[in-house]
């Protein structure tokens, strides 16, 4: 999953309650045109326009104050539904992240006793090879050691496979966007 993402949404969110709950209370402004500022400024501020105006403001964010009061709820609400969304997401990406670990520390033993195995039957290759040309060995002993060398070198490659796979899985558990090589 993406977290960043779900994080920016779960941001935005909380934005959302803090802007609904801002909208709660009344705001205040004069306001004019640049034509006639002052004439319309003068009529704004003279006694019973000012009052009607406050007044009538005032009364507006009375009565839609349940308005007001229902969308901080219900903002509220998106938040925490969301939220508990979020939190079973980043408990499941620690699941995988563990999980992948987990694999990922399994396979390279795995791995390394492929490498082991590769390794010795390399040597022992060699050293019927040693055998055969000094005359004390056959051919036949030689190509069965060959075929356990290429047969192990094989192994080892399907284990390294598996193992690169697993990183991916961890690197996607992560989230991704990681460089796997430079």
């Amino acid at each position: 999953p993406d977290m960043r993402a779900l994080q920016r949404q779960l941001e935005r969110l909380n934005l959302n309650v803090k802007i609904a709950q801002k909208d709660l209370f009344p705001s205040f402004s004069l306001t004019a045109l640049a034509e006639s500022s002052s004439e319309a400024l003068k009529n704004i501020l003279s006694g019973n326009n000012l009052l009607w105006s406050t007044f009538a403001q005032t009364t507006a964010s009375i009565l839609d104050g349940k308005y007001k009061k229902n969308t901080i709820l219900s903002e509220q609400a998106k938040y925490e539904e969301f939220f508990y969304e979020y939190k079973n997401t980043a408990l499941e990406a620690f699941g995988e992240v563990e999980e992948a670990l987990s694999l990922g520390k399994q396979q390279a033993q795995i791995l390394t006793i492929a490498i082991n195995r590769e390794e010795l039957s390399q040597k022992q290759l060699f050293l019927q090879e040693q055998r055969y040309q000094k005359g004390m060995g056959d051919n036949i002993t030689v190509n069965q050691f060959k075929q356990k060398y290429l047969t192990n070198t094989s192994k080892r490659l399907t284990e390294q496979w598996r193992f690169l796979g697993r990183r991916i899985q961890l690197l996607r558990a992560l989230g991704g966007g990681m460089k796997l090589l430079e």
